[in-house]
C-alpha cells in the first residue's frame, strides 16, 4: 500500500498513526512551526494582512488556511469562554449584571422570577446563564449571514456572490472575536463597568481601542479585498458596523429575554 495517496498527496494512516503520542507530536508542530502552520499562517494574515486572506480563499488558494468557517467558530468559542468563566469579568451571566445594577431592580427582577418558577435564586441564575449562552452560541449563525447580506447589498454593483461577501464576513467577523480575546487580560486587570450605568476610564479607553480597531480593519480588509477607493471604504464600513452593532444588540437581547422565560423551575 503506498504511503502517500496519488490523489491528494496526503500520508495514509495506519494504526500506529492514532497512537497518543503521534497525535500529540502532530499537534505541537501545528503550533510550533510557524513556517508551515495552517494556523499561524491564517492567525498571520487575519491579524495584520487585513482582507488578504479573504483575497487568497477568493483565488483558490485555501489549502494553506484554516477555513472560514472553523476560523469564525474557534475564535467566537475562544471569547465567550474567556468571557464566562471568570466572574468579574462574566459579560455573559445574570449575576454580573445584577452586581453593577447599583438601584437594585435587576437583582429584584432575579429573585421575582426565581421565586415564581420555585427555585433559589443560586439555582435560577445559572440555568440562566446556561440557557442564554446557548442561545447567543446558536445566533452566531445569523452574524455572518446578515454580515454578508449588507455587503451583498453595498457592492451589488460588482455582481459577487453571496457565498464571496460570506467569505469576507466569515474572517471579519472571527477578527472581531480574536480582537476581544486578545483584550481580556486588560478587561480583566482594569475592570470594564462601575455600576451598570457608570463605565470605567479604562473600560472607555479599551472599548473605543477596540472600536477604532475593528473599523481601521475593516476599511483596510475592502480597499485590499474589494479594491475599493478610501471615501467608498469608510462609509460602507461604517454602515457594516453599525448593521451589526445592532444585530449584536438585537440577538443578545433576544436570548437573554428568552433565556429567563424558558427557564422553569419545579413551581
Amino acid at each position: 500500500m503506498k504511503a502517500y495517496c496519488s490523489h491528494c498527496g496526503e500520508k495514509r494512516r495506519d494504526h500506529t498513526d492514532w497512537k497518543l503520542s503521534n497525535i500529540a507530536g502532530e499537534a505541537f508542530a501545528e503550533v510550533t512551526n510557524l513556517e508551515h502552520s495552517k494556523l499561524w499562517q491564517t492567525f498571520r494574515l487575519l491579524l495584520f494582512k487585513p482582507g488578504q486572506l479573504t483575497r487568497e480563499y477568493w483565488n483558490g488558494r485555501r489549502k494553506r488556511f484554516l477555513g472560514p468557517v472553523k476560523l469564525y467558530l474557534v475564535f467566537f468559542a475562544l471569547s465567550l469562554l474567556v468571557y464566562s468563566i471568570h466572574r468579574p469579568t462574566a459579560i455573559y451571566d445574570v449575576r454580573t449584571l445584577a452586581t453593577f445594577d447599583s438601584t437594585g431592580r435587576f437583582h429584584r427582577l432575579l429573585d421575582e422570577r426565581a421565586e415564581k418558577r420555585g427555585m433559589p435564586l443560586a439555582q435560577f441564575a445559572p440555568e440562566v446563564n446556561a440557557r442564554w449562552q446557548s442561545y447567543i452560541s446558536i445566533s452566531q449563525v445569523a452574524y455572518p449571514l446578515v454580515v454578508a447580506l449588507a455587503l451583498m447589498l453595498l457592492f451589488r454593483r460588482r455582481g459577487s456572490y453571496f457565498a464571496e461577501h460570506l467569505i469576507f464576513a466569515l474572517h471579519l467577523l472571527a477578527f472581531t472575536f480574536l480582537t476581544s480575546s486578545l483584550l481580556w487580560p486588560l478587561v480583566a486587570l482594569f475592570g470594564f463597568q462601575a455600576s451598570i450605568e457608570t463605565f470605567t476610564l479604562a473600560s472607555i479607553l479599551i472599548t473605543a481601542g477596540s472600536v477604532v480597531w475593528t473599523a481601521v480593519y475593516l476599511v483596510l480588509g475592502m480597499r485590499r479585498a474589494y479594491a475599493e477607493r478610501w471615501l467608498p471604504a469608510l462609509i460602507k464600513s461604517a454602515v457594516v458596523l453599525l448593521i451589526y452593532f445592532l444585530t449584536s444588540m438585537f440577538f443578545l437581547n433576544s436570548a437573554f429575554t428568552l433565556a429567563i422565560a424558558l427557564t422553569r423551575g419545579t413551581g
